[in-house]
C-alpha cells in the first residue's frame, strides 16, 4: 500500500537484469487523478551491463483497443496523447519515437531511427516510446 491506496507491484529478471515496477494512484480532489510508475533496475551479475529502457505508448490494453490518433513528445519531458497529457518523465529520455500504424510496428525501428517526436495516425494506432540508454554496475541498482 502507498499512502493508503493499492500498489501494484511487478517483479521480473530477465537475463542479468531484475526489474522491479511499482504502480500507485493518486486522487486529487480538484484536479485529474494520476497514476504513478517507478521502475527500479538491479545488476545482479558480476560484470557490467549496458542496456535500452523502453517505456512504450501502444494503443492496446487488456480490454482491447484504447485508440490513439496523435502523439507528441513536448521539451519538459511529456508526451501529449489524443490532445491530453499521457505520460509524464522525470527525465529526459536519450530517444523519442513516435509512428503512426502505416509505418508498421515501432519496436521494428528501436535502433534505426531517432528523434521523430510526433505523429498522426488516422486509424487510431499511434504508438510512442521513449528509450533511456543505461549502464550498471555488478550489483548496482
Amino acid at each position: 500500500m502507498h499512502l493508503n491506496k493499492p500498489l501494484i507491484n511487478t517483479s521480473f529478471s530477465i537475463n542479468d537484469l531484475r526489474v522491479s515496477i511499482d504502480t500507485f494512484f493518486k486522487y486529487y480532489r480538484l484536479k485529474e487523478n494520476l497514476l504513478y510508475s517507478t521502475v527500479s533496475i538491479s545488476n545482479t551479475s558480476s560484470k557490467p551491463l549496458k542496456f535500452s529502457l523502453i517505456l512504450a505508448i501502444r494503443p492496446y490494453n487488456p480490454l482491447g483497443l484504447s485508440p490513439i490518433k496523435t502523439i507528441s513528445y513536448l521539451s519538459y519531458n511529456a508526451f501529449m496523447v489524443n490532445g491530453r497529457l499521457g505520460l509524464q518523465l522525470d527525465s529526459i529520455p536519450d530517444n523519442i519515437l513516435c509512428l503512426s500504424h502505416q509505418d508498421g510496428d515501432i519496436l521494428d525501428y528501436f535502433g534505426k531511427w531517432e528523434m521523430i517526436t510526433d505523429t498522426q495516425c488516422d486509424d487510431g494506432l499511434a504508438s510512442g516510446f521513449a528509450e533511456y540508454k543505461l549502464s550498471l554496475h555488478p550489483q548496482e541498482s
